[in-house]
């Protein structure tokens, strides 16, 4: 939104931010609220690239506020996550507002990307994906035939189970992971094997529908 008042996108907001010259302040706890603040220094013809700076300066304090609860950061600094990862010049505010030297700022490769690596395993995640676009594809083809395959059991009791272990790990395993009982692991496998039993149950089901296709 911040973006659309000096009609770019975020991308432009960062190209912006790189040639600022003055840092104008900007309300932070609420969109509305910068949003007139932004207004005016747009009608009286403040530099975009100004503008552009002052809103991530104004991202800069708030998450600061919030995180640090007004006590210091201190130590090394990891930026993560996507727009830290593509946005520079969001960076680079936080590393000028913090202060921080050159061994204290870690911009891993992948920052985007970083905070979920392990979270799942790959192998049942294949499994359940490679599931459903076989399922989907089997039942295209019996629809080819004139015949609607309806859910089956095992096909629902995989839909649940695959809400309760995106539930799980959305909430980081807990409560379980108070008693380091990896239940999130658990829900992921037993899922997997559901849903390899469930498409397998689809293909005998729709098998004559496929080798009439072929």
């Amino acid at each position: 939104q911040m973006a659309s008042l000096l009609d770019t996108d975020t991308a432009g907001l960062n190209e912006l931010a790189k040639h600022h010259n003055t840092i104008y302040p900007i309300a932070s706890r609420c969109g509305v609220f910068a949003k007139t603040d932004i207004q005016p220094l747009i009608n009286e013809g403040a530099a975009k690239e100004d503008i552009a700076a002052s809103i991530f300066q104004a991202v800069v304090n708030q998450t600061i506020s919030g995180l640090a609860c007004g006590r210091p950061i201190r130590g090394k600094i990891a930026f993560l996550g996507g727009p830290l990862n593509y946005l520079s010049e969001l960076r680079n505010r936080f590393i000028e507002t913090l202060n921080l030297k050159d061994d204290e700022i870690i911009v891993p490769e992948e920052a985007h990307l970083l905070v979920a690596k392990g979270a799942v395993p790959v192998i049942p995640v294949v499994i359940m994906l490679s599931r459903d676009t076989i399922v989907d594809c089997c039942r295209m083809l019996a629809s080819q035939n004139g015949v609607v395959v309806a859910a089956g059991m095992m096909g629902k009791v995989k839909t649940v189970l695959q809400m309760v272990t995106i539930s799980l790990v959305l909430i980081n395993n807990l409560p379980f992971e108070l008693f380091y009982f990896p239940m999130t692991t658990i829900m992921i496998w037993l899922t997997a094997f559901v849903s390899f039993a469930s498409g397998y149950s689809y293909f005998v089901q729709m098998k004559s529908y496929i080798f009439e296709s072929m």
